[in-house]
């Protein structure tokens, strides 16, 4: 129960089993400092893996792998692959045959040798405590819907992935372990798990504590605005801000990512001069208090480039988006996920002004990243989908913008619930591909989809209801004339 949870990062298990959690993880340590760390070994793990999972690891030779449970491995091969090729009786499933190769002179994962007190002894298991981290060196085809794959542990010097992960470690906000817990989720992207967590943590927050009663009200507001509640964000960070305003006017940092906040829902809304006011009065206080490479700084010549990209305003939106990269390549990791969502705002910018190559290049700069430290199903990577396929159906190649789209449509459905904006525009947009392929039943399909949608969370006037309500007569009106 506990590995489905941690797999599938059901919190409330995990919280719930947080004591057997933890008294696990010790019991791993305990037996790792007692045991030899002098030679370097290779454990097997045998297990099946549905095929479309499988083509993604394919494609991520090279990377990193990481189990989010506790890892059972053994050092019998045979049985192992047993395991890998009995998963082979579900069509749906690839048998994978794990080749583990761990030297513990340069790597500190804790693992253990479970053999004395495991049931099954026979099975001679290594047992690995959770987030283990490999390099994923090699595959090979065994046979039919069969493959060895090779990998390294990675060691304690893997300088892209340890600066990172002590990098966001800092990032994470909160004096208790339940509001890291909630920060942590925003991080992660999984806004609805934020806002279960902040709507418990509000329930039982005392005013008094006004300074933390506002941080929680300004997390629940991320996680609402994240998850398409864009209206509802709006009040809540206008209220937040008047506080911030009258009672701590001298706090310049959050003050100035309060601004920041209600320049991304007023721009999310088409209130652009709003937006743009909100965004030059968080520079006022960060170029006037913070260094050239404070990277919140960032953040805002980023916001601010998408802003000016939208309104037409090119030159002004390439300027800012140097800006936004020059300060986060000094101040972040390289793989950090902000560098992405500026590579990925000079992507959009390029692409509206019709310089489809350098779109791509910035969108593929970005998916290296975004491949590199963020969860397979992460919101960012299902937009960076999007936008590569936006360029390919502009150039009017509609076989792999589609493929793009659905890459896109996968991950949304996963991670957001059925009436989130993003959805809505993942189906306008197919709908609108397979307008242009002249299947107009899929396209309408697709449109009444994004329409459902809209029509719950945003005012006709907005633009993606107005293109939507378009698209649609279009489509019935051709439709009519057959």
């Amino acid at each position: 129960m506990l590995n489905r949870a941690l797999r599938l990062q059901d919190i409330e298990i995990i919280i719930e089993m947080g004591w057997f959690l933890r008294d696990l993880h010790r019991q791993i340590e305990q037996l790792y400092l007692t045991s030899d760390h002098t030679n370097i070994f290779t454990v097997y793990r045998g297990q099946g893996m549905l095929n479309a999972e499988f083509e993604k690891i394919i494609a991520s030779k090279g990377g990193l792998l990481s189990f989010n449970n506790f890892l059972s491995t053994s050092n019998d091969r045979q049985v192992s692959y047993t395991f890998a090729v009995s998963a082979r009786q579900n069509p749906n499933l690839t048998g994978i045959l794990f080749e583990m190769t761990v030297d513990p002179r340069v790597s500190t994962t804790p693992f253990a040798s479970i053999s004395a007190i495991s049931s099954f002894p026979d099975e001679e298991e290594v047992l690995f405590a959770v987030h283990t981290v490999f390099r994923l060196d090699d595959l090979q085809q065994i046979d039919d819907r069969l493959w060895q794959v090779n990998l390294t542990l990675t060691n304690d010097v893997d300088q892209q992935l340890t600066q990172l992960a002590k990098y966001m470690q800092k990032e994470i906000e909160g004096n208790t372990g339940w509001e890291r817990l909630a920060s942590l989720m925003l991080t992660m992207g999984e806004y609805n798990k934020a806002e279960d967590i902040y709507k418990n943590l509000l329930e039982t927050s005392l005013e008094d504590d006004l300074e933390k009663h506002v941080c929680l009200l300004e997390g629940f507001a991320r996680a609402l605005f994240h998850t398409g509640h864009l209206t509802q964000a709006l009040s809540v960070w206008e209220s937040t801000t008047n506080i911030r305003e009258k009672s701590f006017p001298s706090n310049y940092f959050n003050l100035s990512l309060d601004y920041r906040r209600l320049g991304a829902v007023h721009g999310s809304l088409e209130y652009y001069p709003t937006a743009i006011s909100y965004y030059q009065k968080t520079l006022d206080i960060q170029e006037k208090y913070f260094p050239d490479n404070y990277p919140e700084l960032a953040s805002t010549y980023n916001n601010m480039a998408w802003t000016c990209c939208l309104t037409g305003q090119n030159e002004n939106a390439l300027l800012y988006c140097e800006k936004s990269i020059e300060n986060y390549q000094k101040s972040t990791p390289s793989i950090h996920p902000h560098l992405s969502t500026a590579y990925d705002t000079m992507g959009k910018i390029y692409y509206s002004m019709g310089d489809y190559p350098n779109a791509i290049l910035y969108y593929l700069k970005t998916m290296d990243i975004q491949k590199k430290s963020l969860q397979p199903n992460h919101p960012l990577l299902a937009s960076g989908y999007f936008h590569i396929g936006a360029v390919y159906r502009a150039m009017e190649e509609h076989t792999t913008a589609l493929s793009y789209y659905e890459k896109t449509l996968e991950i949304r459905l996963k991670v957001f619930d059925s009436h989130h904006l993003d959805l809505a525009a993942i189906f306008n947009d197919i709908g609108e591909l397979y307008y242009s392929m002249n299947k107009y039943s899929i396209a309408l399909t697709n449109f009444e989809k994004a329409r459902e949608i809209l029509q719950k969370s945003l005012p006709p006037t907005h633009s993606m209801c107005v293109n939507n309500k378009r698209n649609i007569d279009s489509v019935r009106e051709l439709v009519r004339e057959r």
